[in-house]
C-alpha cells in the first residue's frame, strides 16, 4: 500500500543531539482530525505509532518510535513524479511501517528503504532518526529518484518543514517555521542546554492555529527521548500541559496489536 498525502496537512519536524542526548520533536499539523496511539508488538520489534485519518485514507500511521529508539515523522511536500526503478520490491503494506518494525537504525533503514518500489510520484518526505544522533530526510531528487539528506554532524540537528529538502538553500527563506526553529536551535546548541522543554518551546513556536483562511491546525505535538524512550505529547496545541508515555512500558501492555483513541491515551496520561 503506498501512501499519497496532499497539502492540506504540514508538519514542522526536527531532531537535535548534544552530547548523549538526542531528542525528535514534531508538530502534526493537519484539518482537524481524530488520531489514536497504535501500540504495535507483532513484529521483530516493537513499535508505538500515532495515527490519524487524511481525507485519502481512513487510517495513516503519521510517526513512529520503535524500541530501540529509530523514529520518523513525515511532511507533506508538493508532488513529485518518480521514475520507476527495475527489480524494486512491490509493497503490499505501507513499506516504512514494516520497516519500523524490522530494523533499529538509520543506517539500516537507509540500506532497505530503496529497494522497495514507491510508485510514480510522491508528495510527501519522511524524516527519521535514532538513539546514535544520526538522521537523514528521504525525498525527492532532482532525477526522480528517492535520495536523502544526511543531518550535519557540525550542527548537530536536522529540520524539515514542507519544501523538498533538496531544495533547502532558498526556499528555506520562504518558510517562517524552518527559520524560527533554525534559530532557536542553534542558539540553544551553542549555548544551552538541550531538554525536552526546550523542544515543547521550539513546537510552540512554530505550531498553528485554525483560521478563516487558514484551514489546518496543529492536533497534536511529541518530543520523543530517543535513548530514555519517554514521550512527551501535547494536544491541541496547548504546551501548558504534557501528557508522558514511554515506549517499553505502552509495549509492555499488549500483545499483537493495540489501537487507541487519542482521548483515552490523554485521559490516562496527564503529566501535568
Amino acid at each position: 500500500m503506498l501512501v499519497f498525502l496532499n497539502s492540506a496537512s504540514a508538519c514542522t519536524i526536527f531532531t537535535a543531539t548534544k552530547g548523549k542526548t538526542v531528542l525528535f520533536a514534531s508538530n502534526e499539523d493537519q484539518s482537524p482530525n481524530q488520531s489514536y496511539l497504535v501500540v504495535d508488538a507483532s513484529g521483530k520489534h516493537g513499535v508505538v505509532f500515532i495515527a490519524t485519518s487524511t481525507a485519502e485514507f481512513p487510517f495513516v500511521m503519521q510517526m513512529g518510535i520503535n524500541e530501540h529508539g529509530l523514529s520518523y515523522d513525515i511532511n507533506s511536500i508538493s508532488k513529485e513524479s518518480l521514475v520507476h526503478i527495475p527489480n524494486t520490491i512491490q509493497q503490499k503494506e505501507w513499506a516504512l511501517v514494516e520497516l519500523m518494525k524490522e530494523v533499529q537504525s538509520v543506517n539500516e533503514m537507509l540500506d532497505k528503504f530503496f529497494k522497495y518500489d514507491w510508485g510514480n510520484s510522491i508528495s510527501y518526505q519522511i524524516h527519521i532518526a535514532d538513539r546514535f544522533g544520526d538522521a537523514a530526510v528521504i525525498h525527492p531528487g532532482r532525477d526522480g529518484k528517492l535520495t536523502f539528506t544526511r543531518i550535519d554532524k557540525n550542527k548537530d540537528y536536522l529540520i524539515s518543514t514542507n519544501f523538498n529538502l533538496r531544495d533547502i538553500k532558498f526556499d528555506k527563506l520562504l518558510s517562517p517555521r524552518y527559520q524560527i526553529a533554525d534559530h532557536k536551535l542553534k542558539t540553544v546548541l551553542n549555548n544551552g542546554e538541550l531538554t525536552y522543554e526546550f523542544m515543547a518551546s521550539v513546537l510552540d513556536a512554530t505550531h498553528q492555529e485554525q483560521g478563516w483562511i487558514n484551514p489546518i491546525k496543529t492536533i497534536y505535538s511529541v518530543v520523543l527521548d530517543l535513548n530514555t524512550l519517554d514521550i512527551h505529547l501535547y494536544y491541541d496545541g496547548k504546551f501548558d500541559r504534557s501528557y508522558l508515555l514511554n515506549v517499553k512500558s505502552e509495549l509492555s501492555k499488549v500483545s499483537g496489536k493495540k489501537i487507541i483513541p487519542m482521548t483515552e491515551v490523554l485521559a490516562s496520561k496527564i503529566n501535568n
